[in-house]
């Protein structure tokens, strides 16, 4: 299996732990049933601001993007989504979870340096 194949798996897994640390976290800030409103309005909104905001060739992306980005805003948005999550884990006093989530996206931003240069080398 190549390192691409492995390193594309953990990023889907790094996307996956993002929105489930969202929810829980976003989940927990209100007793009442205004949770049922903030949960999953702040991960879709999350999920779909990842979706929409694309550039085009990214990776497995198809080709069709809903908004058109250039390359360092979608680098900024998928940084930002992701810091968030991290915080979000340490918010909830998953300290150790944070940094080893942390640790892994900055594994694989290091694997994926020639996406990363591309990514910030893309003006549309």
């Amino acid at each position: 299996m190549k390192l691409q194949t492995i390193n594309l798996g953990v990023r889907f897994l790094l996307e996956l732990a993002a929105i489930v640390s969202m929810a829980v976290w976003s989940w927990g800030l209100s007793d009442s049933w205004i949770r049922f409103l903030i949960a999953p309005g702040i991960t879709i909104t999350l999920a779909a601001i990842w979706a929409t905001f694309t550039v085009p060739n990214d990776g497995g992306r198809t080709s069709k993007s809903l908004i058109t980005t250039p390359g360092i805003i979608r680098f900024i948005i998928e940084l930002l989504i992701f810091t968030f999550a991290i915080w979000t884990l340490y918010d909830m006093s998953l300290e150790i979870l944070s940094i080893v989530i942390g640790a892994i996206l900055l594994l694989h931003y290091l694997l994926s340096y020639k996406r990363v240069l591309w990514l910030l080398a893309k003006n549309n």
